[in-house]
């Protein structure tokens, strides 16, 4: 299955959900933070892929089971969410095992002790073109998941809404909706369409 969605993903999805590179910041004098800054540059980006429960916490009904306090439902409102939750889940079965299992496979690239002369200090050298390659096309692949997952977002919220009927209830369950968009719009690319759903 993995095969056949790599040969789905079309290729502006490139090198999506690569973040900045990052560095890590180190203590001591600035000779040493300096000499840390040098090492840690040549590991290239830090890749780091959402959690499987990141992504099914993007379901709008499970959202309304978790703020059903502020949101005053009654217990068979929960119940009714619950449901929705688990129909939404099903709809996403089989994609969330997909992304699951390509998750627990990756393994963002690091860099190599290279060696060195007895006396010198270690150098740290970048991940190889296999490490890089690999890491790369699993995070095509899981960001093509999500983004099918974001394309399904407007029929959940449309049939989460309509179990709503009240007013001020739904209003609230809007702004949450909202937050939620934004979450899930952090993990696609940032100048792909919008996720869709409640914005």
């Amino acid at each position: 299955m993995t095969r056949r969605l790599i040969r789905m993903i079309p290729l502006v999805l490139v090198g999506a959900l690569l973040p900045a590179a990052t560095f890590a910041q180190r203590s001591g004098t600035r000779s040493e933070a300096t000499s840390g800054s040098r090492r840690d540059s040549k590991r290239g980006p830090t890749m780091r892929a959402p959690s499987t429960r990141e992504i099914e916490e993007l379901n709008p009904a499970w959202l309304m089971g978790d703020k059903r306090r502020k949101l005053s439902l009654s217990d068979s409102q929960v119940t009714q969410f619950k449901a929705l939750e688990e129909k939404i889940k099903e709809r996403n079965k089989t994609l969330l095992t997909e992304y699951d299992s390509i998750r627990r496979d990756f393994h963002a690239p690091t860099g190599n002790i290279a060696r060195v002369a007895p006396g010198s200090e270690p150098q740290i050298g970048g991940p190889t073109d296999r490490e890089m390659e690999k890491a790369m096309q699993q995070m095509r692949v899981m960001h093509y998941i999500i983004t099918q997952i974001a394309d399904r977002r407007k029929q959940d919220v449309d049939e989460t809404l309509a179990l709503f009927k009240d007013d001020a209830q739904k209003k609230k369950a809007l702004d949450f909706l909202k937050d939620q968009d934004d979450d899930l719009a952090k993990l696609l690319p940032k100048n792909g369409p919008p996720p869709g759903g409640a914005l």
